[in-house]
């Protein structure tokens, strides 16, 4: 509106001032005609200034409109650019982080591929192994029915060696060294200070003669070491002059078994309860087999 009022009013003074350029006319005639002339001029210049002055309005209306827009236009490329930039700044980092992260997969799957061909290795020869594995069963299979034969065997063996020829054997060796074991009730005698009569009273053949010898005698700790069918060992410490009881019993608290359930032997012979270790000539580290009967 500022600008067609001012436009308005440009014309206005171009056509005041046009008018006033006129020359003047002294002339009556001259002056009658002219200004019938003027007339039809100034009535044909007003509606061409008017013309022009709408015309002229209309455009500069027109460019400033465009102006504006312009300006609008650009304020908005410039925001727009500025948004741009900074969303291609944030997806600029999203993308490196998401190449870091791309990276760090793509290793551990390489890791995860090496362990994969790894196992396949393993696996493989496992599979290749699968007729050892059998054999090795076989075996175990076969080791197991043996040391049942083994202890079978040794049972029927003790049997025999426990008959009546064996027990008259030893009385007639025991007989046979009478003075031997003469001196060596004087030296028991000693260090017991007890009468002689005491063992004089008991026959040699009593079992509770030789007993108390060779607790006298060996009295001394050994180390025995109890192997179980399953291959484990563990120890005990005993004395030669224990039974074989006694054995059993601290077998029992060692791995928490029934003694009724033990079956041992040494040295293909199986021990029975009322022997002492000494009868079976188990010394200092020596091994006893144990089988557990279910």
């Amino acid at each position: 509106m500022k600008i067609k009022s001012i436009m308005k009013r440009k014309t206005i003074n171009s056509t005041t001032s046009s008018l006033k350029s006129k020359p003047v006319v002294h002339d009556n005639e001259d002056s009658t005609i002219i200004k019938d002339d003027f007339s039809i001029l100034h009535d044909g210049e007003e509606k061409t200034l008017m013309n022009n002055r709408n015309a002229s309005t209309e455009t500069l209306v027109e460019m400033a409109e465009n102006q504006a827009k312009t300006n609008q236009f650009d304020a908005f490329k410039a925001e727009m650019l500025k948004m741009f930039e900074e969303q291609e700044k944030k997806h600029s980092a999203m993308v490196s982080v998401l190449n870091e992260k791309i990276e760090k997969l793509t290793e551990e799957n390489e890791q995860y591929q090496t362990k994969i061909t790894e196992l396949e290795k393993k696996l493989s020869e496992l599979e290749n192994n699968k007729d050892m594995v059998s054999k090795v069963q076989g075996l175990e299979q076969k080791v197991e029915n043996l040391e049942d034969q083994y202890l079978e065997q040794s049972q029927s063996i003790s049997q025999r060696e426990i008959s009546d020829d064996q027990i008259a054997q030893t009385i007639d060796l025991v007989a046979q060294n009478n003075r031997s074991v003469l001196d060596l009730q004087k030296k028991v005698n000693e260090l017991e200070k007890s009468d002689a009569k005491i063992i004089e009273d008991h026959s040699f053949m009593t079992k509770e003669v030789e007993r108390l010898n060779t607790f006298v005698i060996n009295n001394e700790e050994i180390k025995i070491f109890i192997n179980k069918r399953n291959g484990s060992t563990f120890s005990l410490t005993a004395t030669s002059a224990e039974t074989v009881d006694e054995l059993k019993r601290q077998i029992q608290m060692e791995i928490g078994c029934d003694i009724a359930s033990e079956l041992l032997s040494y040295e293909g012979r199986v021990l029975e309860d009322e022997y002492t270790l000494h009868d079976y000539n188990i010394n200092n580290n020596s091994t006893v087999q144990l089988a557990l009967r279910f």
